[in-house]
């Protein structure tokens, strides 16, 4: 399935700009240069709404059309997640709005985001454990 190996495209994308974006949560390092990190931070978050909204009106609506229980029950899983996790970004993001803040707040910055990468990279194992498998598998 074609849309399943963009998902996994943007997945490692989502992943490279995590894996950038961590090696900045040093205090020190926030504090000299927010406005690197805060532009990592924006480009996580654009990155990230388009591929929830890939998965959010694309993957999970045809998933749950489908025949298969396990991959139905897995999508709505994933599905209800979404909101969930759009809404803890929508707020950290508005949080961390200007790099003023984050230099202002270094160690809150860091911490909020630990969580919230520490959440997306969670979330992006699932899917690529137990859904992305399961779906190809049926193919």
């Amino acid at each position: 399935m074609a849309a399943i190996e963009l998902l996994k495209e943007q997945h490692y994308e989502l992943l490279d700009i995590a894996s950038a974006l961590s090696l900045h949560l040093q205090i020190d390092r926030i504090s000299e240069t927010p406005e690197a990190v805060h532009e990592l931070l924006n480009n996580l978050a654009g990155r990230l709404r388009v591929h929830l909204s890939m998965e959010d009106r694309g993957l999970y609506p045809l998933l749950l059309e489908g025949k298969d229980d396990r991959v139905k029950q897995l999508a709505r899983e994933f599905m209800d997640d979404i909101g969930g996790l759009s809404a803890r970004v929508r707020k950290y993001m508005l949080r961390w709005s200007v790099p003023r803040l984050i230099a202002e707040h270094p160690r809150d910055f860091a911490r909020e985001t630990r969580e919230i990468l520490h959440e997306l990279s969670s979330r992006i194992d699932r899917e690529e454990n137990e859904l992305y498998p399961l779906i190809l598998q049926k193919d």
